[in-house]
């Protein structure tokens, strides 16, 4: 089974008509799951990028701030919060 139970995390997409490009400052270690689209991730404090492509799970330290680009097409993601025990709970909308 997926032991993610990346089905009952949140649902987040980008909406084209706004912009190519968004902040993200995370409250909670956040996992994130692409669904849909392509992005180029960016942590503003270090430079370090990383791509990401449906089917990749990426996770997030609290208090960092990356910069989302989307690459390719409309972005969807699932988000969790990522637990000390390194499983995931669904982050409420």
């Amino acid at each position: 089974g997926n032991e993610l139970a990346i089905a009952t995390w949140g649902r987040w997409e980008s909406d084209e008509s706004l912009t190519d490009t968004w902040p993200v400052t995370y409250a909670d270690p956040e996992a994130v799951f692409l669904m849909e689209g392509k992005v180029r991730v960016t942590q503003e404090a270090t430079g370090e990028q990383f791509d990401l492509e449906p089917g990749d799970v990426a996770s997030f330290p609290a208090g960092a701030l990356y910069v989302w680009e989307a690459t390719e097409g409309k972005v969807r993601v699932r988000r969790g919060i990522l637990l000390p025990s390194g499983k995931v709970q669904r982050l409420m909308q």
